[in-house]
């Protein structure tokens, strides 16, 4: 004669089939989201850190494995990353800095307002005289040149200009002709040496 099934057997089971529910579940349920480790997060709390301060650009130094990082912003701030800590580096001007490229170690250009070039060498930055106050916004260095070869943009009241790097000065020609665009270019990146794209405002995105 079969037993009658009591509450508290019942309660037993429920409870039993939940456990093994939940063991199974939540692993897939953690699983499913990235851990604390694979998250952005501001970097701090030390200082100088760039949560604490206003910043346009960023680049890594090709081959560096992310060990050898630069980073500009608002009155001339220029950031520097070792792969363990950043650090705040001399800076020439106080003007704000709105793009940085980096080609190697010892070769870097950051670009801001009021005509500002700045050239690393390695040790230190140094202005490049770029024969303009206009304002810079956008910088980057040609790949396969081995940084002698990078393209500059700026513009003032509606006008502006590309600008050459061809391994010893600026050059506002480049196969003999002035390179000229309209209204502000915000960003740009080479190819090659023949092939480039650059954006800016709206319908002036491609030159």
């Amino acid at each position: 004669m079969p037993i009658a099934d009591s509450p508290t057997s019942r309660a037993m089971r429920i409870a039993a089939f939940i456990f093994v529910i939940l063991s199974i579940t939540i692993p897939f349920i953690f699983n499913a989201f990235p851990s604390e480790a694979a998250c952005w997060e501001c970097w701090g709390p030390g200082l100088p850190d760039p949560c604490r301060n206003t910043l346009y650009s960023v680049a890594m130094v090709p081959g560096s494995a992310g060990n050898d990082v630069w980073t500009v912003g608002a009155k001339g701030t220029i950031l520097h990353w070792n792969g363990t800590a950043w650090s705040k580096v001399a800076s020439p001007t106080t003007e704000i800095l709105r793009s940085v490229a980096m080609a190697k170690n010892n070769l870097g250009f950051a670009v801001g307002h009021g005509g500002w070039v700045l050239k690393w060498n390695g040790t230190s930055w140094t202005k490049s005289d770029a024969k303009t106050t206009n304002w810079f916004r956008t910088v980057g260095f040609t790949p396969g040149t081995n940084g002698n070869q990078a393209w500059a943009a700026n513009d003032y009241a509606g006008v502006g200009y590309y600008l050459n790097w061809n391994g010893s000065q600026w050059d506002y020609k480049y196969g003999g002709q002035n390179q000229s665009h309209g209204f502000t270019i915000w960003g740009l990146s080479m190819i090659d040496t023949s092939n480039g794209w650059a954006v800016g405002d709206a319908l002036h995105q491609v030159s």
